[in-house]
């Protein structure tokens, strides 16, 4: 027997793992209807800040919210911003009034890296929360993941809102976000804490025992 050796530097392994795992993953999940929405894939910086596509989402968020209503009793229909550095101040806002006027789940990823978080200051004068925070994004039905790089002032705003907390500590730890989720800060604050994977493409997998497990070691280590 014969073998073949082919030696992927570190990087290109986890790219490729990662891609791997995308796939599989896209396969093994689906929506109610069986099939994925892919028209928000790939979508550069200047498309997500073109007005014009920014109404047709719009329209099409409408248009599957409408469909949602013939969706199982099981999946609830929600909406998400991903992040203030890719959702212009107008579809903020816009997505929140929508949340708020049909009581959906409102969806972002807030303080995920450092540098995002230093970003946001720089640009608003506030941090990611408190930018947020000032469109009245942040209620008990709002849904904050990662949350990682985030100060007192933060975790007091958080917790005195209800917004629901999600540690995705796994995507965090494969793309080097951070480690140090205040857990315990954020409960006592009144924060609703909850535990993700974040999406295939940056975790490797949705194996919510996996995160539970990474949780409970890396938790104690600090």
């Amino acid at each position: 027997t014969s073998y073949a050796l082919c030696f992927i530097p570190f990087d290109k392994r986890r790219r490729l793992a990662q891609a791997i795992r995308t796939i599989q993953s896209y396969y093994e999940t689906a929506n109610p209807n069986g099939k994925f929405f892919w028209y928000n894939q790939g979508r550069s910086v200047d498309e997500i800040f073109d007005k014009e596509k920014a109404e047709r989402q719009k329209k099409e968020c409408l248009e599957t919210f409408k469909e949602s209503e013939k969706w199982s009793d099981r999946v609830k229909f929600g909406v998400s911003i991903h992040a203030d550095y890719t959702t212009s101040e107008e579809t903020m806002e816009w997505a929140g009034r929508f949340a708020a006027e049909n009581e959906l789940i409102l969806n972002a990823h807030i303080s995920e890296t450092q540098q995002e978080t230093l970003n946001t200051i720089d640009k608003y004068g506030l941090t990611p929360v408190r930018h947020f925070d000032r469109f009245g994004l942040i209620n008990e039905c709002f849904v904050s993941a990662h949350t990682i790089w985030v100060n007192d002032e933060d975790i007091e705003t958080l917790g005195s809102r209800k917004a629901n907390v999600v540690h995705n500590i796994n995507s965090n730890l494969l793309l080097s976000s951070g480690y140090k989720f205040k857990f315990i800060e954020l409960r006592d604050a009144g924060a609703n804490v909850c535990i993700g994977t974040d999406g295939c493409g940056s975790s490797d997998n949705l194996d919510i025992r996996e995160s539970l497990k990474t949780i409970a070691m890396v938790q104690k280590a600090w």
